[in-house]
């Protein structure tokens, strides 16, 4: 599954857009926070690589909620999975 999580965005944390090779110790992440629901929230259709600067800076927040702080550029692709 993690290839498949890293393939969807080309490699690329899908927050910042920078590409992080395979074994740079990316992270996944949940686009619509884990925490507000596990049960629903833990799907592979919300699932994205990002980043651990990106990861870390978002936490359990929104992406809504971030984006203009960050300057995050949200619109980004949903995985193909």
């Amino acid at each position: 599954e993690r290839e498949v999580i890293w393939n969807s965005t080309g490699g690329c944390c899908y927050l910042c857009k920078v590409y992080r090779p395979p074994k740079s110790g990316w992270h996944i992440e949940h686009v619509v926070a884990f925490s507000t629901d596990p049960a629903k929230n833990d799907t592979l259709g919300n699932i994205l690589p990002s980043c651990a600067t990106c990861n870390l800076k978002k936490n359990a927040k929104q992406i809504t909620d971030i984006a203009d702080d960050l300057s995050f550029d949200i619109s980004t692709l949903a995985a193909d999975v």
